[in-house]
């Protein structure tokens, strides 16, 4: 299961419209090593959890239990893209069989929603992270650095991403101030 770069950005937008973006991992290095750092406690923390890649379990999740092992499959694509692939315009089921049960108009969403809007994951992971008590409202400004648990690299500077302009630095470590 892949996505495509159409689905990928609209997914990586919504991290950063939702005022997440300093926390998505700088790389795919970064990536791995907060994944196997999450793993290998057993729980998220603010320094090893990355939204984009949280949206993104959560996509294949979703996926698996829609379409079960062949969602695996290396000729699957896109989740969103094979998914949406299945139903009509009107969001019924596009098998034309007449006993199907959601072969009425609206009884398929668009699978879309799971990128964009207040169903999506990156809604439930704004929320998540909420609740942990690692953002409040939009989410804090976090520099790179910090996110990722190097605060005595710190400058003091992050990216607001609602605002789009440079502003202080929100880590709650005081070691770089």
């Amino acid at each position: 299961m892949r996505c495509c770069q159409r689905h990928w950005d609209m997914l990586r937008q919504e991290v950063i419209d939702q005022g997440l973006g300093a926390w998505i991992a700088s790389d795919g290095e970064v990536a791995v090593e907060q994944l196997a750092d999450q793993l290998a406690r057993g729980e998220d923390t603010k320094v090893n959890y990355d939204p984009l890649m949280s949206c993104w379990f959560m996509i294949m999740t979703r996926t698996l239990g829609i379409a079960g092992l062949a969602g695996m499959h290396p000729e699957f694509g896109c989740p969103v893209c094979r998914l949406n692939e299945k139903r009509t315009p009107e969001g019924a089921c596009a098998c034309g069989r007449p006993e199907c049960p959601k072969g009425s108009p609206g009884s398929v969403p668009d699978f879309e929603t799971w990128l964009v809007g207040p169903e999506s994951c990156v809604t439930a992971a704004h929320e998540y992270m909420r609740t942990r008590g690692w953002i409040e409202g939009d989410g804090p400004a976090v520099c790179p650095e910090c996110r990722q648990g190097k605060c005595g690299n710190c400058n003091g500077t992050a990216w607001d991403a609602v605002a789009d302009k440079p502003t202080s630095c929100a880590c709650p470590d005081g070691s770089h101030r």
